[in-house]
């Protein structure tokens, strides 16, 4: 709500400075002092400097007895003796008259009397007329402070009629907005959807962009996607925050907005030289201009990254009580891709190196069994040409030794086996988070359509 100064308020002290003390008339017939009239008809001060809330009231009751008592003063010793008695004149020797005191009750005054009524008239309206400047001059001044804290009054009244859902609320609880930041955050009627609805709402934004939309600020509304994958938990409290951020700068003035601008790409810079992943996580805005990274980096720095320099907490404290809960939002659901991740790295470590294990060992076998085939062959021919009649001995010394090396490599086959078996089984494993990526990113892909009915296999 937008305060008067003080100093704009109505005033009714030029009315009292323009006539006499209460009690005496505000323009004298005659020249000489005159009584004080009694308390009955004096100007009420209780009214005026204990309740200035009755506004015109205090005024015309204030005029009304002052024009009394001005009428009233030259009959002073007449309600004072309560009979027919002598007017004052106004200089000795003057003549003396006498007037019934029904006659001067009853409005039959000297000419001169007039000229005063027609005197407190002018006083009148000399007082509407300040009274009618003081209120241009408040109006103005209501004007001046309506036009410039006219964002403010706008987001106060869009706040105070949308009516939020039950889902809004409980993301309005989750992300811990300051006063301003569930202000500008229901002015700017939040709404959240499935994908038909959000497509619907925006069906303006550039998806080209590498990554899934999952919110968009469009026409001055904050538009949500709903996700409620559990496994997902965080990501539209996240969202929601992010798209606040980008309310938040639609608010500020091209100075402010250079400004900040400025701090975010200075912090981004230094934070770009040590953080690799970070600078991947912005590559996606690459494209974008100046101001419209930063737009970007504002929401980003504010949902996203726990350690900011002072003067940006300091700045993100304005919208939001404890910036850290949203950060924890999104380490919750993000933290499920990388996990996702570094086992995928694992496993393809893991993978990579036994198929290289299998690939050697594999190739040495094969040279080994070639070669023991070579060898029993030969053994068989010399057998099948009698070259063993007769030396039994050096038969079976011949046979002993292949049939060891038959061992051997049967023995190497089946370790080549078994590390086949394991390769088989890690890369299932790998295929299997392969599967819960690809079905995460599903959820979060508000443009993915999935199939009504299961494909026929042919």
């Amino acid at each position: 709500m937008v305060e008067v100064a003080t100093g704009f308020e109505p005033v009714y002290t030029a009315l009292q400075a323009a006539a006499s003390p209460l009690g005496h008339a505000t323009v004298s017939v005659c020249h000489q002092k005159r009584p004080r009239l009694l308390s009955a008809t004096r100007a009420d001060d209780e009214i005026r400097t204990r309740d200035p809330n009755l506004g015109k009231v205090v005024r015309y009751q204030l005029r009304h007895i002052r024009i009394f008592a001005a009428v009233l003063g030259d009959v002073y010793n007449s309600i004072q003796l309560g009979g027919l008695t002598q007017i004052r004149p106004c200089s000795p020797g003057a003549s003396r008259f006498r007037y019934p005191l029904e006659t001067l009750l009853s409005g039959g005054f000297p000419a001169s009397l007039a000229t005063i009524a027609r005197m407190a008239g002018t006083v009148g309206k000399r007082v509407a007329q300040g009274v009618a400047v003081a209120l241009v001059v408040a109006v103005a001044a209501g004007g001046l402070i309506a036009y410039t804290y006219r964002g403010e009054i706008r987001d106060h009244f869009l706040a105070s009629s949308f009516e939020p859902t039950q889902r809004v609320n409980q993301i309005r609880d989750e992300i811990e907005l300051s006063a301003t930041g569930d202000r500008v955050f229901l002015a700017s009627q939040p709404t959240i959807g499935g994908r038909d609805e959000f497509n619907r709402w925006c069906a303006g934004v550039d998806h080209t962009e590498e990554g899934h939309v999952l919110g968009c600020f469009a026409e001055r509304r904050i538009r949500l996607f709903e996700v409620t994958d559990q496994r997902l938990t965080g990501v539209v409290e996240t969202t929601a925050a992010h798209e606040l951020l980008h309310a938040a700068w639609s608010r500020m003035s091209q100075e402010e907005r250079a400004e900040l601008a400025d701090t975010l790409v200075a912090e981004y810079d230094a934070r770009a030289a040590t953080d690799a992943e970070f600078s991947q996580r912005m590559s996606v805005y690459e494209s974008l201009s100046r101001s419209a990274f930063a737009n970007e980096l504002h929401s980003v720095f504010g949902t996203e990254v726990r350690d900011l320099s002072p003067e940006l907490e300091q700045h993100y404290a304005k919208w939001f009580e404890d910036r850290s809960v949203i950060v924890d939002w999104y380490d919750g659901y993000h933290g499920v891709f990388v996990e996702l991740k570094a086992e995928a790295e694992r496993l393809s470590a893991e993978l990579e190196e036994l198929r290289s294990d299998i690939e050697d060992r594999s190739a040495t076998y094969d040279v080994a069994v070639q070669q023991f085939n070579a060898d029993a062959a030969e053994f068989r021919e010399r057998n099948e040409r009698y070259e063993f009649s007769g030396n039994k001995q050096l038969f079976d010394t011949l046979r002993g030794e292949l049939l060891a090396r038959q061992e051997g490599l049967d023995a190497v086959r089946q370790e080549i086996q078994a590390e086949t078996d394991r390769f088989n089984a890690l890369r299932e494993e790998l295929v299997k988070l392969n599967d819960v990526s690809v079905e995460l990113n599903d959820v979060l892909d508000s443009t993915f359509t999935p199939p009504s009915s299961p494909v026929e296999q042919a």
